[in-house]
């Protein structure tokens, strides 16, 4: 359990204080959860060693207390939000209910439940909301907001090493995975803009005719109600990442003896070699807001961890 824990607490506009926040010791918390490791060696003789080592983790996060001089309210953290008794930093987003095919028009949810349509018009930036027989109906707005069951915040993740020597070669690799959490994808929203901006290929499914099946709207210059925060850009974060993949060949003792070294190894190694996910952002392994403790998940064109490879000589004399 953690108690005091440092966050942003709100503070009024008016007290001139940058972001309406100052950090604070006024929440709790608890991470709870298994963790297990399996070490194991499958093969071993004389010239053949194969040994793997697997951990595993679960966790459950629960927020226990916030702001206690003002009820435990709420602190809102951009499109997350802290509340007692639910995970640290949920998804706090109206939802997503996809493109009209009739006209090609953005639809949302009301909290009711309902569809609320959004109409572009034509030399405006600010359309107009109607319901899906064109009757006008209030916009979409914080009070349609929900909690979604959903975090940046892993439930589960863990690895697998591997090493593996025959005679004078080395083999191993190291696989790494995570899930359970998700991510807001910001870097897909804008790439989807309707303003003067690069586009990616996706671009080119969107609404174009009557009858079209789509969840990208028809393009309307400059107005991107259908790009701001909602779920339609919420992904899951599962993945697997192959870490690192290291072969090598040590030379053997007769050629040390006559060189005068105790260990010449010469090796190849690749670096994030690869990722198997279902996230379509670049590298699911990101978050934008790094330095916070609760705005978490969102992906912001975030630079993917590079695959790097590197060869070398580990010598000793």
């Amino acid at each position: 359990d953690i108690r005091g824990m440092m966050l942003d607490a709100p503070v009024p506009y008016t007290t001139g204080v940058p972001g309406a926040s100052v950090f604070k010791n006024i929440g709790g918390m608890y991470n709870r959860g298994w963790e297990f490791t399996i070490n194991a060696t499958p093969v071993k003789t004389k010239d053949l060693n194969w040994t793997l080592s697997f951990n595993y983790t679960t966790i459950k996060n629960k927020v226990t207390g916030l702001v206690p001089d003002n009820g435990n309210a709420d602190i809102a953290s951009g499109i997350n939000r802290i509340s007692v008794g639910k995970q640290l930093g949920l998804f706090y987003l109206p939802r997503w209910a996809g493109v009209d095919p009739a006209t090609g028009n953005p639809t949302f949810y009301a909290k009711d439940g309902s569809i609320r349509r959004y109409n572009y018009v034509t030399g405006s930036s600010t359309g107009t909301w109607t319901d899906m027989n064109g009757a006008p109906v209030a916009a979409i707005g914080t009070d349609d907001y929900v909690f979604l069951d959903k975090s940046g915040l892993p439930n589960w993740y863990g690895g697998l090493t591997s090493s593996l020597t025959y005679k004078n070669f080395d083999f191993g690799f190291n696989l790494i995975f995570q899930g359970g959490n998700y991510i807001y994808n910001n870097t897909r929203a804008i790439m989807l803009s309707n303003s003067f901006l690069n586009n990616t290929t996706e671009i080119l499914t969107r609404w174009q005719k009557p009858g079209d099946i789509t969840d990208v709207p028809k393009l309307w210059l400059i107005d991107n109600t259908a790009n701001g925060a909602s779920t339609r850009f919420l992904e899951k974060g599962d993945f697997l990442k192959m870490r690192t993949i290291t072969l090598g060949y040590t030379l053997p003792k007769s050629i040390l003896d006559k060189l005068g070294s105790s260990g010449i190894r010469f090796y190849g190694q690749i670096l994030n070699a690869f990722t198997w996910t279902g996230y379509s952002g670049a590298d699911p392994e990101v978050n934008t807001n790094r330095f916070s403790n609760s705005s978490v998940g969102t992906d912001l064109r975030n630079v993917p961890q590079p695959r790097t490879i590197l060869v070398g000589i580990q010598a000793n004399f």
